[in-house]
């Protein structure tokens, strides 16, 4: 995947390149090593963060590009790899927050 200088003023202008639909295209940043702009075929456009641990590849999503400015995402960039650097696994904690009781699950056992 191309890796370009992410720049919060061509983020609009970077176009899908993908061999179909179900593909997806991540410029990579070359200022944050693991910190990308993932473009979708529809071309909604969304920021990752890419990391390795325990042998095993991630690619979490920060969040969409038109509700988060490139500062915000790169912040939240650096936050989730420095998780990963004291060996603590941000796509885990996520997965483990979703599977929480919720309060539907309170008033199902409550029942």
């Amino acid at each position: 995947m191309p890796v370009r200088t992410l720049r919060q003023r061509n983020l609009s202008s970077l176009p899908y390149r993908g061999a179909g639909p179900k593909h997806q295209c991540i410029y990579w940043d070359a200022a944050l090593p693991g910190f990308g702009l993932r473009v979708y075929p529809s071309g909604r456009r969304s920021y990752v963060c890419a990391y390795r641990l325990g042998g095993r590849k991630r690619l979490l999503s920060l969040g969409r590009a038109d509700v988060l400015t490139l500062p915000q995402a790169r912040q939240k960039a650096v936050r989730c790899l420095g998780q990963v650097a004291d060996r603590h696994d941000p796509h885990e904690e996520r997965r483990r927050a979703g599977r929480d009781l919720t309060v539907g699950h309170l008033y199902a056992q409550f029942i």
